[in-house]
């Protein structure tokens, strides 16, 4: 991740995620509840990057549109 210009990485099995610092971006691989809870943890002007389905609309509009979703298709 560093490689990618990542400053700090975190990994979602840390114990309180909500307890630092909003994140610029997120990597869901896992999706469900776990594509809930990332969008609280991105900072405004953040982006949800989700692998394995699309970007929950409901949760990206409740951060009024301050975040963004992307959704990435591996064929």
């Amino acid at each position: 991740m560093r490689g990618l210009g990542v400053d700090e990485p975190a990994d979602r099995r840390t114990p309180d995620l909500t307890a630092a610092e909003p994140f610029d971006m997120v990597l869901d691989t896992v999706g469900g509840e776990v594509q809930g809870t990332s969008w609280h943890l991105l900072r405004p002007g953040g982006t949800l990057v989700t692998l394995p389905e699309p970007v929950d609309e409901a949760h990206r509009l409740s951060k009024e549109g301050r975040v963004r979703g992307k959704l990435v298709l591996s064929l």
